[in-house]
């Protein structure tokens, strides 16, 4: 059975527009894909530099779209097939909307944003708190000004708990996310030197993501990393009750080594602990857990049911995603990268425990600008502090990071620079024996998994 969430006034008035055609009698959601419209949707006719949805108009309502947003530059009156919503720009009016929509839900938001892990944080936060209430979470990693507002408006009106992630490449993105998104909750999972080519400074980046915490209402929380290096950045921007985790000190919530290779996990309020072993490589996942435990804390979860949460979250897709081929195992997290997360992923799979030979196949990290050359090279003197099997390099900057790692004592005979996914594939067919591992990452555009692919095509026998 459809129901509205909200009715064609409400819409009108948040973003206002003016109904043609008629007015829609239920609207169940926004889209601005045709491919996966619903019926008693209303179609959002979204314009980029490649595509314009007023072109599909037809194509929506045929799904099942009840209206359509349109800008009022695009507005073609033979489009009268169904009720239009006439705006001045459809992406604000989306922004609008969902404004306007989550002040009428009554659902708790945590909004969680970071140089790095926000999304594993996202998703292990939703999964602890789904133990427990109706929750509703940002679509894979929707976390720009299209994306929010889509999964905000996603989110049913009987939803009790919402956890969406903020992405910023420019200053005052997070600003302007977080006005539409009003988080009760706020999580910095660390600052770091992603995007930097548009911040020129790792401190202005700690400033846009103290956005976030600065948005948040008296009655609010903050939630860090009280060991981030730009941690009194963020605290001077809470102006509400804030909580610290760490994996080095005490804090609200920590964590200490246990036995079994895990992690306790402590709630220094109540002098509770949890025993957690997770299913994800690398300590930055502890702490990344750290942050959904508090989370969890807040909202009244009972710690085990926290643990397991936790210790059942499976690694996400291409988010150190492991994958085995040919008695071969790859961990695939190349769906992106920047300095800290880069480090990060290398630490983790350096501490791997493993009988075969580990690998590395690393390729560039984008929109650093003036600081790429020397980020590139600060990864490859990072990465020689371990004995690799071989460093596989490619890219614009990939030779940078092989000669970083020459410059730190490791082995030139190891470093192995190549133009395609295809050749390092054919390499690694050749050098690989089964036991051995993989770890592949570089930013989203240099498309590294399609080694991986190419691994599997491959003629060669290990």
């Amino acid at each position: 059975m459809l129901y509205s969430k909200f009715t064609a006034d409400e819409l009108s008035d948040w973003t206002r527009g003016s109904w043609l055609f008629g007015k829609p009698t239920e609207i169940t959601g926004i889209s601005s894909d045709t491919r996966t419209i619903e019926k008693g949707n209303i179609f959002v006719a979204l314009q980029g530099d490649n595509f314009d949805g007023h072109k599909f108009l037809r194509q929506a309502h045929e799904a099942g779209a009840s209206s359509a947003i349109v800008d009022r530059a695009a507005l073609d009156v033979s489009d009268r097939f169904m009720p239009l919503l006439v705006t001045g720009d459809t992406k604000k009016s989306l922004l609008m909307a969902a404004h306007g929509y989550r002040q009428k839900l009554a659902m708790t938001v945590v909004g969680v944003t970071g140089s790095a892990g926000k999304t594993t944080v996202k998703e292990m936060t939703a999964e602890v708190l789904s133990s427990k209430y109706k929750t509703a979470r940002t679509r894979g990693n929707w976390n720009n000004d299209i994306g929010l507002p889509l999964s905000l408006l996603g989110a049913g009106l009987k939803t009790d708990m919402g956890i969406f992630e903020l992405g910023t490449n420019h200053p005052g993105e997070i600003r302007a996310l977080s006005s539409v998104l009003l988080p009760d909750i706020g999580i910095v999972t660390c600052v770091g030197a992603a995007h930097i080519e548009h911040f020129g400074s790792v401190r202005n980046i700690a400033i846009e993501k103290s956005e976030l915490f600065k948005s948040l209402p008296s009655s609010g929380v903050a939630i860090l990393n009280r060991d981030d290096e730009y941690a009194d950045i963020l605290k001077k921007s809470v102006s509400c009750r804030f909580l610290t985790v760490s994996l080095k000190n005490k804090a609200d919530f920590y964590g200490t080594e246990d036995i079994d290779g895990g992690y306790r996990f402590y709630r220094a309020a109540t002098n509770e602990s949890i025993s957690v072993k997770l299913n994800l490589y690398g300590v930055h996942n502890y702490l990344n857990a750290l942050f959904a435990m508090a989370a969890g804390c807040l909202a009244g979860v009972d710690l085990d049911d926290i643990r397991l949460r936790l210790e059942g979250f499976k690694s996400l897709p291409m988010r150190g995603e492991k994958i085995e081929l040919r008695g071969v195992s790859f961990i695939n997290d190349a769906y992106n990268a920047n300095p800290v997360s880069m480090r990060a992923s290398v630490r983790g799979f350096a501490e791997l425990e493993r009988s075969g030979e580990k690998w590395l196949v690393l390729s560039d990290m984008l929109e650093l600008g003036d600081f790429s050359e020397s980020a590139h090279k600060e990864l490859g003197r990072y990465i020689a502090q371990w004995d690799w099997a071989g460093l596989i390099v490619f890219g614009s900057f990939g030779g940078l990071i092989g000669e970083g790692a020459i410059e730190k004592g490791f082995s030139r005979e190891k470093v192995f620079l190549f133009l395609s996914s295809e050749e390092i594939a054919g390499f690694l067919s050749i050098r690989l024996s089964p036991g051995d591992i993989v770890l592949l990452k570089a930013s989203r555009s240099m498309n590294l998994e399609s080694v991986i692919k190419e691994f599997n095509c491959s003629d060669d026998i290990l």
